[in-house]
């Protein structure tokens, strides 16, 4: 059987009895992903690595792989939010500056 996976463009040939882990390790292999990165979902619901594949033979399975990133540090938001500010009133920056230099 075939499995068609919204979120990337090759379909995989493979069998009833497979599991939804060893399915992700081929999509893992194949991406150059680890298998933990990878999640799948069946009409919006999280599709666990226990799962007979067959279980899913005519329903659509979306494929996420989350985003790298973490918390940014205090400090380092304030200094954001002040050069996006400063980005947003680009015509005003330069005035910005040159009152602050008087």
């Amino acid at each position: 059987m075939q499995l068609f996976f919204r979120g990337q463009s090759t379909q995989l040939e493979c069998q009833g009895s497979e599991t939804i882990e060893a399915i992700k390790d081929r999509i893992a292999s194949l991406e150059s992903l680890k298998a933990s990165e990878i999640n799948l979902y069946a009409a919006g619901v999280p599709v666990s690595d226990d799962s007979l594949v067959s279980s899913f033979e005519n329903t659509d399975i979306e494929l996420t792989v989350g985003l790298p990133g973490g918390k940014v540090h205090g400090s380092l938001a304030r200094a954001g939010m002040l050069n996006l500010i400063l980005q947003l009133y680009g015509i005003f920056s330069s005035a910005i500056c040159f009152l602050c230099m008087l």
